[in-house]
């Protein structure tokens, strides 16, 4: 039962939204367009993946979920971003801002030989 909801957890993971991207995180055709030049989107994972996350590695409910992103639709690591960072992001609807780097890395997949 445990690899089943893992496996589960892991589905909901790579179901993303788009938090932010270089020319509008909702104008069609932006986030490949800005992948293009440089500037990866940043992703938000779905509540259902944070909760599996959550119970997975027994996450106090302190932890701050809300503010886990990911650079890309693979999701092959989780940053950890301030929520006024977040709160930023969000407010730039336009996509003005161009983001190079941000967050802290605090989960990734494993990628070893033989790993599941």
């Amino acid at each position: 039962a445990g690899r089943v909801q893992d496996a589960e957890g892991a589905q909901a993971l790579h179901q993303l939204q788009t938090l932010h991207c270089h020319g509008g995180a909702t104008t069609p055709g932006a986030a490949q367009t800005a992948q293009l030049k440089g500037y990866p989107p940043l992703y938000e994972p779905r509540l259902s993946a944070l909760i599996a996350l959550r119970e997975f590695f027994g996450l106090d409910d302190g932890f701050p979920l809300l503010n886990l992103v990911a650079r890309s639709a693979g999701v092959p690591s989780l940053l950890l971003i301030a929520r006024d960072v977040r709160t930023l992001l969000r407010r730039d609807e336009q996509g003005y801002f161009r983001v190079v780097h941000t967050g802290v890395r605090v989960f990734s997949r494993d990628t070893a030989k033989g790993a599941e």
